[in-house]
């Protein structure tokens, strides 16, 4: 009962706080942090059988370092029945998301409470709460490592700078690709098409090459140039991926100059035309079909991709008589 009631002071909370994706004012915190207070006003007013009620949902914000609200209680001075409430709490509230946050995955969350760096709650508590002996019986999961060897300290891309997310795109680990992808996109810093042409032009991983490709389309920094570049590509997965990127310009939407447009539409011509198997479904960098079927969707799915941009470039052409 107590924790069906504990927030109930939220109630009085206006609306633009706990909606606000912001960092919240001195006045606005000072403000949220006093619903426990209201929390215990409110279900006092039920009866003077509920008073013990009170005093608990006032505690359940307290934490097990003094660092909890409103009271500034620690430890012992914490009542039981709050501090497993604040516990089950805390883990409900990372594991949803918020208007300031995302929610955290399951086993993040869990992590966050347990950590030994955390002294917000009694280890007791947390033993009680959590099963951290299950799955003991099921046998344990070993690393091998030589004699000598050290466990690499967990990349942080997000302190890297622009020049060394663009390098780790031709990383061969997928995870630091698809990660200095994303973060690159999130900063959108037009400084990264200079390095990432670079990439496109030198690197000896196609994947990289790629990964160069539409992170300079993610930026609005493409130029025919680098189409035409990635059009003469060594690699067929990356000549494909120019083909799709140049649909857009050969239908005139991109704005660029119609001389220009002429020049790509003769190079998507020249590529799709030049060689028995010029763009396919390539079986470079680990790039192969698992099975029979995969491979056969995989031309299916050139096949029309070619079609659409072969028909635009056509279009393009016959425009410009």
């Amino acid at each position: 009962l107590c924790s069906l009631m504990h927030d109930l002071g939220m109630l009085t909370i206006p609306e633009e706080i706990l909606n606000s994706a912001k960092r919240l004012s001195s006045k606005q915190l000072q403000l949220l942090r006093n619903h426990p207070r209201e929390s215990q006003r409110m279900v006092e007013l039920f009866g003077s059988e509920f008073a013990w009620m009170g005093k608990v949902i006032v505690q359940v914000h307290e934490r097990h370092d003094g660092s909890g609200y409103p009271l500034n209680l620690e430890g012992e001075e914490i009542h039981e029945l709050a501090r497993i409430i604040g516990l089950a709490d805390t883990f409900s509230a990372m594991a949803h998301p918020r208007a300031d946050r995302k929610a955290l995955v399951i086993y993040n969350a869990l992590n966050e409470i347990i950590d030994v760096r955390n002294r917000k709650f009694n280890p007791d508590d947390i033993k009680a709460l959590l099963d951290l002996e299950n799955g003991r019986e099921r046998g344990r999961v070993y690393r091998l490592s030589p004699p000598g060897f050290r466990v690499p300290a967990p990349p942080e891309l997000s302190k890297a700078s622009t020049e060394e997310l663009v390098a780790a795109l031709a990383n061969p680990n997928a995870w630091w690709r698809e990660t200095a992808h994303r973060l690159l996109h999130e900063r959108h810093k037009q400084s990264a098409a200079g390095p990432l042409r670079t990439l496109l032009k030198e690197s000896g991983s196609a994947v990289g090459r790629m990964h160069a490709l539409w992170s300079l389309q993610g930026l609005g920094q493409m130029k025919n140039a680098d189409l035409t570049l990635a059009l003469g590509d060594a690699s067929p997965r990356v000549r494909e991926h120019a083909v799709r990127l140049a649909e857009d310009r050969l239908a005139g939407q991109s704005g660029v100059h119609r001389n220009d447009v002429v020049a790509l539409a003769l190079q998507v011509l020249h590529r799709i035309d030049a060689g028995p198997h010029p763009i396919r479904a390539g079986a470079d960098h680990g790039d192969c079909a698992a099975t029979p079927e995969d491979a056969a969707q995989q031309r299916i799915g050139i096949v029309v991709v070619v079609h659409g941009v072969f028909r635009r470039a056509a279009d393009t052409l016959r425009r410009a008589g």
